[in-house]
C-alpha cells in the first residue's frame, strides 16, 4: 500500500520525518498554477508502485502536463518520478510506467484516464 509521507516543495531536498497526511483536506484544493479547483495531487515517488509518495501540490486537469514537466528532474535520491494521484490520494499515473513503455512521461498520463 502506498504511503503519502509528506508535502514538499519541488526544490526542497531535506528529508522529512514521515507523517500522517490523511487529514489533508480534499475540499477546496486549488491548482498550484491556475488557482482553479484542483482535480489531482502531484508528487514525487521512487520508480516502483507502492512506495512512499511526497505530495508537492495540487493541479487542475488542464495543468497536469505542465506540472509533470516542472517536476521532471526535481527529485532527490531515488525519489524523482512524478506521479499523479486523485483527490482521495490514490495513484492514478506513475511516469516511470510511461518511461518503461517508451512513451512520453508528460503526455502518457492521458492514456490512464477512463474513456468517456
Amino acid at each position: 500500500m502506498m504511503n503519502v509521507v509528506s508535502q514538499i516543495k519541488p526544490n526542497q531536498t531535506e528529508k522529512k520525518e514521515a507523517r500522517n497526511t490523511s487529514k489533508l483536506s480534499t475540499s477546496g484544493a486549488t491548482c498550484s498554477f491556475s488557482g482553479k479547483p484542483a482535480d489531482y495531487y502531484i508528487g514525487l515517488s521512487k520508480n516502483t508502485k507502492g512506495e512512499s509518495i511526497n505530495i508537492v501540490g495540487s493541479v487542475s486537469s488542464e495543468m497536469v502536463e505542465m506540472a509533470i514537466n516542472r517536476l521532471m528532474g526535481k527529485g532527490f535520491g531515488d525519489i524523482k518520478w512524478p506521479v499523479i494521484l486523485n483527490l482521495k490520494k490514490e495513484l492514478v499515473y506513475h511516469t516511470y510506467d510511461a518511461h518503461n513503455k517508451g512513451l512520453s512521461a508528460i503526455f502518457g498520463w492521458k492514456e490512464c484516464l477512463p474513456k468517456d
